[in-house]
C-alpha cells in the first residue's frame, strides 16, 4: 500500500493534500461536515468552497453512509467540473466507505482528515 493511503477506507490522508488547498488560492477545493440539530435527530449535509466561502447545505431526514453519499453526488452534480477538484472531510461514520466510489463518480480526489481532528 502506498504512503498517505488511510488503509481503513484507502482513501487519501490530508497529509498527502496539495499545498495549494491550504493556500486558498484556487477554487475547486471543497470540505464537507455535518451539522447535528438540537434534537440530535436531523443533520445537515455542507459543502464549503474554501477559496470563495460558497455554500451547499441539505437537511438530511435520516443519516445512514448510502444517503449521505447519494446527497454529496446529487450536490455536486451542480457544480462545474472544473470548479470540483479536491474534496476534504473528516472520518465520521455518515461518511462510510464511499470516498473512493466519489472520487470515481465526480472525478475529484477525497482526503481524510486525522481521526479526531477537526
Amino acid at each position: 500500500m502506498s504512503r498517505g493511503v488511510n488503509r481503513a477506507s484507502k482513501i487519501r490522508s490530508i497529509d498527502t493534500r496539495p499545498g495549494v488547498v491550504d493556500e486558498r488560492s484556487r477554487i475547486g477545493d471543497w470540505e464537507d461536515d455535518t451539522v447535528i440539530g438540537k434534537e440530535k435527530k436531523q443533520r445537515i449535509l455542507t459543502k464549503i468552497e474554501r477559496k470563495s466561502g460558497f455554500g451547499i447545505a441539505d437537511k438530511l431526514e435520516k443519516v445512514t453512509a448510502e444517503i449521505v453519499h447519494s446527497k454529496s453526488v446529487e450536490q455536486f452534480k451542480k457544480i462545474p467540473r472544473k470548479a470540483r477538484i479536491t474534496l476534504t472531510r473528516d472520518n465520521d461514520s455518515e461518511f462510510g466507505d464511499y470516498d473512493m466510489k466519489l472520487e470515481k463518480e465526480m472525478k475529484m480526489s477525497v482526503y481524510k482528515a486525522h481521526p479526531y481532528h477537526s
